[in-house]
């Protein structure tokens, strides 16, 4: 058993740093490819998170969020360039009420495209949906598709494969593409109205976040980070196991390699002593010195 005040979760190009008042135990893993060690980077699953006591909205929310940043522009061509994601959303042309029947039909819908273009999407689709029960108590999907080259008629396409409705779609190219789908995921989700069953859909095989608990690991790695990329900054968060926590976010630009300083942090976790991470930028200024409330809608 292992104990940390810090922890780090990187989800492609967002970096998460949690700061403890107490300590927070944790076991010995195995990392990605290595061995056990006093420190712990692995790769990060639904339900293994160390929050703030979240309701299960709120943990699905930000499980989603950090999905879509694992994955959004991190599949590519063949050339060498990213997919740009793609957002559309499905509807039943006959209102679907029952929510069992249209996760049926929403993963039948999904396989059917998968087949359709098993010849240009190599490896399947890779995808996270959000379903949505409207006031008039219908549901419909909302989905980031990852992989998807250019199709020829997409939208004559999906309305043909998907055939129980209607659909629409849009590339996202700027840098909100995880709050196309979260913003669907409201506070009331819980309610008689809303969904009592899966709060969210994934394919298989997309890329996890990767969570990093070591103290000196999780510093040595915001130490390289440049403070320019400050996203937002939590006032400290009472907690009843861990007194105060303190939250950063940091998005990074295309380019920054995260991954290599985690890799480098994995190396040093298979053998401590033998990587020694860089620290290249001037961290004077208090990241928490800005204060703002935590929002997870950000």
């Amino acid at each position: 058993m292992n104990m940390t005040y810090r922890k780090l979760v990187v989800s492609g190009r967002m970096a998460e740093f949690y700061d403890y008042e107490m300590p927070v135990a944790y076991g010995y893993s195995r990392s990605e490819g290595g061995s056990k060690g006093r420190g712990v980077v692995k790769e990060l699953s639904e339900g293994q998170v160390l929050e703030e006591d979240l309701s299960p909205v709120w943990r699905a929310k930000r499980m989603v969020r950090r999905i879509v940043e694992a994955n959004a522009r991190q599949w590519y061509r063949q050339d060498g360039s990213a997919f740009i994601p793609l957002f559309f959303t499905l509807t039943f042309a006959e209102n679907e009420n029952d929510e069992a029947e249209a996760n049926r039909k929403f993963t039948l819908g999904m396989e059917r495209f998968n087949y359709a273009w098993r010849q240009i999407i190599q490896g399947g689709l890779k995808y996270v949906a959000v379903p949505e029960r409207q006031d008039r108590g219908a549901l419909h999907y909302h989905i980031i598709l990852f992989n998807v080259p250019f199709i020829p008629m997409l939208k004559e396409q999906l309305l043909q494969i998907w055939g129980v409705g209607f659909t629409n779609y849009r590339k996202v190219s700027n840098n909100k593409v995880a709050r196309y789908l979260t913003k669907y995921m409201g506070k009331d989700m819980g309610a008689d109205r809303n969904l009592n069953g899966k709060r969210y859909f994934t394919s298989r095989g997309l890329l996890k976040p990767r969570e990093v608990m070591d103290d000196d690991l999780v510093a040595q790695i915001e130490a390289s980070v440049p403070f320019k990329f400050l996203d937002w900054t939590s006032k400290p968060i009472p907690h009843k196991r861990f007194g105060t926590i303190v939250y950063r976010r940091y998005l990074l630009p295309e380019g920054f390699d995260m991954k290599a300083l985690l890799d480098s942090a994995d190396a040093f976790v298979t053998a401590p002593g033998s990587v020694t991470l860089a620290v290249a930028h001037d961290r004077t200024t208090d990241p928490a010195a800005s204060g703002r409330p935590l929002n997870l809608d950000n």
